[in-house]
C-alpha cells in the first residue's frame, strides 16, 4: 500500500511520511481551475531554507499504491510542524489513488525554516471502506504537481 516506506514510521493510528521534493510556483496573472490553467512549477534543491511568508509544493518520498481498493486516506499534519511556525495543506486520497503524496507548505512564523530530504512533517491515517466502491477519476493521480 505505501511503496518506500521505513518500518520506524509506523505509528499506533498513523503512518509518518517523509518529505521527498519541494516545487516553487511561478507567479502568474492568473489561476483559472476551470479553464485549467496553473502557475508552472520548478523543482528546488533540498535542503532548502523556507521564508517567512512562503509557500512551495511538496511530494513525499513514499508512495501510495491501493490495489485493494478498500481504504480512504487522510493526510495531516504532524505535531511538530505547527509548533516550528510550518501550516500544512493536506488532503484527503480515495480507494483508487495512487502515486506520490502532494501537500502545500507555508511557513506562518517570523523564522527561516530548514527543509530537508527525509524530514516527517505530515501523516497518513487509513479507514476501512465498507461496501462497494467505485472508480473516480483523480486530476492529480500518479503524483502529477499541477
Amino acid at each position: 500500500m505505501l511503496k518506500n516506506l521505513k518500518k520506524e514510521n509506523i505509528r499506533p493510528c498513523s503512518v509518518d511520511l517523509r518529505l521527498g521534493q519541494i516545487f516553487k510556483l511561478s507567479k502568474t496573472k492568473l489561476i483559472d481551475l476551470e479553464k485549467n490553467k496553473f502557475p508552472k512549477h520548478k523543482e528546488i534543491k533540498l535542503p532548502y531554507t523556507l521564508k517567512p511568508g512562503e509557500y512551495v509544493l511538496a511530494r513525499t518520498i513514499e508512495e501510495l499504491s491501493q490495489k485493494k481498493k478498500k481504504y480512504a486516506c487522510l493526510l495531516s499534519a504532524r505535531s511538530r510542524a505547527f509548533r516550528i511556525g510550518l501550516s500544512v495543506q493536506t488532503n484527503f486520497f480515495g480507494p483508487y489513488y495512487s502515486g506520490q503524496v502532494t501537500f502545500g507548505i507555508k511557513n506562518i512564523s517570523e523564522n527561516n525554516i530548514r527543509l530537508y530530504k527525509g524530514m516527517s512533517i505530515v501523516q497518513i491515517a487509513f479507514f476501512d471502506i465498507k461496501g462497494e466502491t467505485m472508480p473516480v477519476k483523480h486530476d492529480f493521480q500518479f503524483g502529477r504537481i499541477l
